[in-house]
C-alpha cells in the first residue's frame, strides 16, 4: 500500500493526498489502453531478459570457439611430430652405436659421427621450438602417466628407470608418446 502523503498549506492546514482514490484506481480494472501498455512493458522486460541471455550465450560461444581454435593451432603439428619421433629414435640408436665406433675409427669416421650428432641435436632443438618436450631419463622415478615399462630388472632402488629404450614426448603439455623404459625392482 502507498503511504498517505501530507502537504502543508500556508495557514497550517494539512491536506492528505488522494491516497484513497489511488487505491480505488489500482483496484479498478484497466482500460484497453492501459492493459496494452502493461502488456507491452511485460513484453519489453521479457525481450530484454532474452536479449541478455542471448548475448551471454553468444559470448560463451565466442570464447569456446577461440579456445578451440587455439587448441587446434597448438596441436596442428601433432601428426607430423609423431612421424618425426621415429626419426629421432633412429638417430638415438645410431648415436648409441656410433659411440663404440668413434673411438676406434679413423678421422673420417669421427667426422661422420660428429655430423650425425649435430644433425640429431638440431632436430631435437627444432622439435623443442615447436613445443615438444622429451620425457624419460635414466634415474627418473617410474611414472605410469609418462612411462611405459617394457621390462623389469632386479637390483637397485625399486621403481627407478634404469634404461630408456625410446624417449617419450609431450607436445605443449599433452603426452604424445610415453617413454619405453626398463624399471628396477626389489630382489625377492
Amino acid at each position: 500500500m502507498k503511504e498517505s502523503k501530507t502537504e502543508s498549506k500556508g495557514n497550517g492546514e494539512e491536506l492528505k493526498n488522494n491516497s484513497e482514490s489511488e487505491l480505488v484506481e489500482e483496484a479498478a480494472p484497466l482500460s484497453d489502453e492501459e492493459g496494452s501498455a502493461v502488456a507491452a512493458e511485460d513484453a519489453g522486460e521479457s525481450a530484454k531478459k532474452e536479449l541478455l541471455y542471448m548475448r551471454a550465450e553468444f559470448d560463451n560461444y565466442r570464447k569456446r570457439m577461440i579456445r578451440d581454435q587455439e587448441q587446434m593451432v597448438r596441436f596442428a603439428n601433432e601428426k607430423l611430430i609423431r612421424e618425426l619421433l621415429t626419426i629421432v629414435d633412429l638417430f638415438d640408436r645410431a648415436l648409441e652405436h656410433a659411440e663404440k665406433v668413434k673411438g676406434e675409427g679413423t678421422p673420417s669416421v669421427k667426422t661422420f659421427v660428429d655430423g650425425i650428432e649435430m644433425t640429431s641435436r638440431e632436430l631435437g632443438q627444432l622439435l623443442i621450438r615447436f613445443g615438444v618436450e622429451f620425457v624419460g631419463s635414466i634415474g627418473d622415478r617410474f611414472d605410469p602417466a609418462k612411462h611405459e615399462a617394457i621390462s623389469e630388472v632386479l637390483g637397485g632402488e625399486p621403481g627407478k628407470v634404469v634404461a630408456v629404450l625410446n624417449r617419450g614426448c609431450n607436445l605443449n603439455g599433452r603426452l604424445l608418446r610415453p617413454a619405453k623404459v626398463v624399471v628396477s625392482k626389489q630382489n625377492g
